[in-house]
Protein backbone atom coordinates (compact mmCIF):
# COMPACT_ATOMS: atom_id res chain seq x y z
CA UNK A 1 0.00 0.00 0.00
CA UNK A 2 0.96 4.01 -0.75
CA UNK A 3 -0.73 6.82 -0.06
CA UNK A 4 -1.39 9.52 -2.75
CA UNK A 5 1.63 11.66 -1.89
CA UNK A 6 4.49 8.32 -2.11
CA UNK A 7 5.37 8.98 1.63
CA UNK A 8 4.77 5.40 2.59
CA UNK A 9 1.79 4.27 4.56
CA UNK A 10 1.44 2.03 7.58
CA UNK A 11 -1.47 -0.10 8.33
CA UNK A 12 -2.25 -2.77 11.04
CA UNK A 13 -4.65 -5.77 10.39
CA UNK A 14 -6.05 -7.82 13.15
CA UNK A 15 -8.12 -10.69 12.49
CA UNK A 16 -9.87 -12.82 15.78
CA UNK A 17 -10.43 -15.78 15.06
CA UNK A 18 -7.47 -15.75 12.70
CA UNK A 19 -8.19 -16.39 8.85
CA UNK A 20 -7.37 -19.58 7.54
CA UNK A 21 -7.17 -20.59 3.44
CA UNK A 22 -6.51 -16.94 2.81
CA UNK A 23 -6.04 -16.43 -1.04
CA UNK A 24 -2.95 -13.31 -1.93
CA UNK A 25 -2.81 -12.43 -5.42
CA UNK A 26 0.29 -11.19 -7.67
CA UNK A 27 -1.28 -9.19 -10.90
CA UNK A 28 2.30 -9.07 -12.02
CA UNK A 29 2.68 -13.05 -13.22
CA UNK A 30 -1.15 -13.44 -13.00
CA UNK A 31 -0.90 -15.86 -10.28
CA UNK A 32 -2.57 -16.35 -6.96
CA UNK A 33 -1.67 -18.52 -4.00
CA UNK A 34 -3.24 -20.01 -0.68
CA UNK A 35 -1.06 -18.96 2.03
CA UNK A 36 -0.14 -20.85 5.43
CA UNK A 37 -2.37 -19.33 8.76
CA UNK A 38 0.68 -17.97 9.85
CA UNK A 39 1.66 -15.75 6.59
CA UNK A 40 -0.02 -12.52 6.31
CA UNK A 41 -1.75 -11.11 3.68
CA UNK A 42 1.51 -10.82 0.95
CA UNK A 43 2.66 -13.06 -1.25
CA UNK A 44 4.98 -15.64 0.75
CA UNK A 45 8.84 -15.18 0.30
CA UNK A 46 9.19 -18.93 2.05
CA UNK A 47 8.34 -22.05 0.15
CA UNK A 48 6.43 -23.19 3.63
CA UNK A 49 3.94 -20.42 3.66
CA UNK A 50 2.45 -21.55 0.13
CA UNK A 51 0.08 -24.44 0.89
CA UNK A 52 -1.08 -24.26 -3.38
CA UNK A 53 -0.24 -21.72 -6.18
CA UNK A 54 -2.76 -21.33 -8.90
CA UNK A 55 -1.26 -19.99 -12.24
CA UNK A 56 -4.72 -17.52 -13.41
CA UNK A 57 -5.42 -17.44 -17.47
CA UNK A 58 -3.76 -14.13 -19.21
Amino acid sequence: MKDEVGAGLVTLHLYAPPITGMMVYDLETCAACVVSDDCGAWWPEKLREKVKEIQLRQ
